[in-house]
């Protein structure tokens, strides 16, 4: 909670300084679309951490993490606006200047906001692999809560988009009610910990391709062991478009959880500027390596664009 309420309050300082930069230059168009980028990624970002703050199952250990990593960021940029934010009219044609044509101010201000980014960007993955409704392990056997899970996975693609759901709602696909569920109506759903180790692993399981649909307890004896008939499952990605320093997932990162599917569509989408789309399976090195050069890039280093 402390986390989650320090992200918010520097936030929060961070957009009101803006909301006075955005009006101060509103006249400078060059300066006023920088900082209206900026400000969307910021209410993105408070989207994301009011999510965390209404749901206590999301504020895992890592999670935790990650919201104190996005506090050091936001001190940052907090500091950095606050010192274009000045009532010297002389400052503000001078900063209006430099951010609009490129100068330490801009590159200092694209540099925490592409950092901003990437935090933002694994404190997502952080919430798609949390353990969201498990509730207590039977043997090798844990029983989640399908109603928690679903709930949850809903409301994050509502908020955030399709593919930002939970990963462990992807492993609920063609699973049978657990015995608990049937005799008493709690709703439980059994995953063995293989599956549910797999949320966070980025290699290959091969004994786990057709793991969503094996229930070790299975109320039906005749159905375990078995794959259930293939079920058609389409995917299309249409029209999202990314630019200046966003990271857009549109896939799972890690284990490639849409190699069953019939068909997969890609049409018409758009990543411009400094911005990376991913709209297929990536492994978490690629993913991690790619984000840092661009970081890097964004930042001054010698990393180049991959």
């Amino acid at each position: 909670l402390g986390a989650v309420a320090g992200a918010t309050g520097l936030l929060e300082t961070a957009t009101r300084i803006l909301g006075r930069l955005r009006k101060a230059y509103a006249r400078q168009k060059g300066l006023a679309d920088i900082l209206d980028r900026h400000d969307c990624e910021l209410k993105s970002l408070k989207t994301i951490i009011e999510i965390i703050d209404d749901e206590d199952v999301l504020q895992t250990a890592t999670v935790t993490l990650e919201l104190n990593r996005l506090k050091a960021v936001e001190r940052k940029l907090v500091e950095l606006l606050r010192k274009l934010d000045t009532g010297s009219q002389t400052a503000v044609k001078q900063y209006a200047h430099q951010l609009v044509h490129g100068s330490s101010e801009e590159k200092k201000l694209s540099a925490i906001m592409a950092e901003l980014c990437h935090v933002k960007t694994t404190l997502l993955l952080r919430i798609q692999v949390a353990s969201v409704g498990v509730m207590r392990r039977v043997g090798n056997i844990v029983l989640a809560n399908a109603d928690d899970i679903k709930r949850i996975d809903s409301f994050l693609r509502e908020q955030l988009g399709e593919g930002m759901g939970l990963k462990i709602a992807q492993l609920l696909t063609g699973k049978q009610p657990s015995i608990n569920a049937i005799l008493v109506g709690d709703g439980t759903v059994p995953l063995t910990l293989t599956e549910l180790a797999s949320i966070n692993s980025d290699e290959d399981d091969t004994d786990s391709n057709a793991s969503t649909l094996l229930d070790s307890t299975d109320a039906n004896p005749s159905t375990q062991g078995k794959v259930q008939p293939d079920r058609k499952t389409e995917r299309i990605i249409l029209r999202n478009a990314t630019r200046d320093q966003a990271v857009m997932l549109n896939g799972p990162i890690g284990k490639d959880l849409w190699v069953d599917i019939a068909r997969l569509e890609v049409v018409d989408n758009t990543a411009s500027g400094d911005s990376m789309m991913f709209n297929y399976a990536t492994s978490m090195e690629v993913f991690k390596t790619l984000v840092a050069l661009q970081t890097n890039r964004l930042t001054g280093g010698t990393g180049r664009e991959g």
